[in-house]
């Protein structure tokens, strides 16, 4: 391309012409333009949160700054299909006395119990992937504490430190690493926190069903999630050793419960109300490591 600019006619003629010479010897493409544009059943966990038996302690540093500068983050992560056995994409990205979150093979939630001191931030990191709903509880004795989630490829706070959030859910537009900050207010505290992001589940083309083979590591529950239509009919059924977990089901945006794991069913078969995404949760008995196989169809 040039860039400088001849005034003179004749030699704007003799120019051109030299350039089309050129252009016609050599074969040379023009580029492309371009445009911008636990209770007393015998099954202990929650339908909504993990179980709580064999948490995780997890003792970081904690930081004495609660309001977090967004990090300069030099390389986006490598997007994925969404996992379909609770393994979340791990994107190297350095925060100071950060701890980060990994699941064990088909987890797909992590229970953490630690103290924080008054007045400190303890911050972990989370690698999550698009289309993943991550989910988030946070508890503690005097329930003063709160939390915060921003992504640290795209700088967004999905949960400011001023909103005083113990309970969040989202559905996650972006691979990238997360960062939750637990910030503690007047007083020293123990706390419990948990997450969860179910893993999506994919049908091969022309498929309706689909079987998973996995484990409830550490007794938590394994949750998927799949997207279904009104008016299709979704067919589950559980295969657990001696029998030794079973089904529950309620729907991500509307939140109601279409099987409760205290009625400890391990088949379930509904025509569905409502075009959402279903949450499937196998539920251990309490504390208990299960292998299981779950098959699914929706038609």
């Amino acid at each position: 391309m040039v860039n400088k600019t001849f005034s003179h006619p004749g030699v704007k003629l003799a120019f051109g012409t030299l350039i089309i010479l050129m252009l016609l010897v050599s074969g040379c493409n023009l580029p492309a333009s371009s445009s911008s544009s636990s209770n007393n059943t015998p099954f202990g966990n929650l339908e909504k949160t993990p179980a709580t038996a064999q948490e995780s302690e997890i003792s970081p540093t904690a930081s004495p700054n609660p309001i977090l500068i967004p990090p300069t983050v030099t390389s986006e992560p490598t997007a994925t299909e969404p996992p379909t056995q609770g393994v979340t994409p791990v994107v190297s990205t350095p925060i100071p006395n950060a701890v980060r979150i990994t699941y064990a093979q088909y987890a797909t939630s992590e229970v953490i119990r630690n103290n924080i001191q008054a007045g400190t931030v303890i911050n972990y990191i989370l690698g999550a992937a698009k289309d993943q709903p991550l989910m988030i509880n946070l508890d503690s004795i005097n329930h003063d504490l709160t939390f915060a989630v921003q992504g640290l490829s795209d700088g967004i706070y999905y949960v400011t430190p001023a909103s005083k959030s113990s309970s969040w859910q989202s559905m996650l537009s972006l691979t990238q690493d997360y960062l939750i900050q637990v910030i503690a207010a007047g007083s020293d505290e123990s706390f419990m926190l948990n997450i969860s992001t179910p893993a999506r589940i994919t049908f091969d083309v022309g498929s309706i069903t689909k079987k998973l083979d996995g484990s409830t590591p550490d007794g938590l529950n394994t949750a998927y999630i799949l997207r279904a239509n009104a008016g299709q009919t979704m067919n589950l059924e559980l295969t657990a050793e001696n029998n030794n977990a079973v089904l529950s089901v309620y729907g991500f945006e509307d939140g109601n419960p279409y099987l409760r794991y205290v009625v400890e069913k391990s088949s379930f078969s509904m025509v569905l109300p409502k075009t959402q995404d279903y949450i499937i949760q196998v539920v251990p008995r309490a504390g208990m490591v299960v292998n299981y196989s779950l098959v699914i169809t929706i038609q």
